[in-house]
């Protein structure tokens, strides 16, 4: 359901039976957690608006793919704004990282130190870690970059996907972005980029309200102006994909395996469908799938779009270095609600059930 439907009717007596039925004491360790869980899910919230009106006039075109399953820890040794030691992030991260170019390029401006300590790019994606730091301490209760934007040396721009990020320390930050690789990219192995880090986002100790007391997601997050400027060479690993054209029809329903494609980093696929029932796309079919190479089930961290009618894309870790393996997409059934016209509250389903099965053998690419 699009949140344009979704109406903010309440009916009391259901409040009435709600509240006996989940009126339960919470241990203050447990309430106090939530309430640290809630101020950061806010503090987000307040960042993802601040930077989007920041970056509303620039000619960078965004789109969220999906979240980045990814965290870091970054340590800045004095002035040498170098890694010493990785924990946390996951395996995803991990693979990333170890294919990643160290870059270690640090540039100064008004006490606020960037740093973007390795890059990694393929066919598919850049992606850059970065570190930024309040030299002077200034008090402000978080930090982080506003706003990337990379070119390279033939003027294409890496439209900016995805950032995941945490906090090491008060006065610094640490991120990991993905950045789009243009459709019109040549694949050379090797390109000159250039990388603006535009303004730093600062939080205050203390959070600004409303008249009515609630507080204001607009003005939590301020930027202090600046660009903090990079260029350096970075390697792209190239992508292998191919077309398998595997379908399997169930059900009046045909589902056909058209692409997939991998990299060290992640895995690819495109999928089309022909014979499902059309239903407006805020109520089309959610597709229950799995992915596994080899026997090992992929995790799929994003899928476009999120409900389907005739296509899906979607991306899954881990990655590999070529498309050598038994490969097995299955869909077990396709599902949907359907939106009740005289209630806010949707009940009735549908699903369409398979399986659908497509294998595929993907062998080794020729030695050169």
């Amino acid at each position: 359901m699009s949140t344009n439907e979704w109406s903010a009717h309440r009916h009391a007596d259901l409040d009435v039976r709600l509240d006996a039925i989940y009126s339960v004491a919470v241990p203050v360790a447990i309430a106090t957690e939530v309430d640290r869980r809630v101020r950061t899910a806010v503090s987000a919230e307040a960042l993802i608006r601040h930077r989007r009106a920041a970056t509303a006039g620039r000619r960078t075109r965004r789109r969220t793919i999906g979240a980045l399953a990814v965290a870091a820890v970054l340590v800045a040794a004095g002035a040498m704004p170098l890694f010493r030691f990785f924990d946390g992030w996951g395996q995803s991260f991990d693979r990333v990282f170890e294919l990643s170019t160290p870059i270690d390029q640090s540039v100064t401006r008004d006490g606020y130190r960037v740093s973007i300590v390795r890059a990694y790019a393929d066919s598919e994606s850049v992606r850059l870690a970065i570190t930024a730091e309040d030299l002077e301490d200034r008090g402000w209760a978080e930090i982080n970059i506003a706003g990337v934007s990379i070119t390279d040396d033939v003027g294409r721009t890496y439209p900016a996907e995805v950032m995941a990020a945490q906090q090491p320390s008060r006065t610094s930050s640490e991120s990991w972005s993905r950045f789009r690789v243009p459709e019109d990219s040549t694949e050379d192995r090797e390109r000159r980029l250039s990388v603006d880090v535009i303004g730093i986002a600062v939080r205050g100790a203390t959070q600004p309200t409303l008249a009515d007391g609630e507080v204001d997601l607009d003005r939590i997050w301020t930027t202090v102006d600046g660009t903090w400027s990079f260029a350096f060479d970075l390697p792209f690993i190239l992508a292998h994909s191919a077309r398998p054209g595997i379908v399997a029809t169930v059900a009046g329903v045909t589902v056909n395996l058209e692409e997939i494609s991998v990299t060290p980093a992640e895995t690819v696929g495109q999928l089309s469908f022909l014979g499902l029932p059309e239903r407006d796309p805020d109520w089309a079919w959610d597709p229950y799938f799995h992915v596994e190479h080899d026997g090992q089930r992929l995790t799929v961290s994003a899928m476009q779009p999120g409900f389907v009618t005739t296509s899906l894309l979607f991306r899954a870790d881990p990655g590999y270095v070529n498309l050598e393996g038994l490969w097995v997409v299955t869909i077990d059934e396709f599902h949907r609600t359907i939106p009740d016209p005289n209630s806010d509250i949707t009940t009735e389903e549908e699903s369409i059930r398979g399986p659908w099965v497509l294998t595929w053998h993907g062998v080794k690419p020729a030695t050169p």
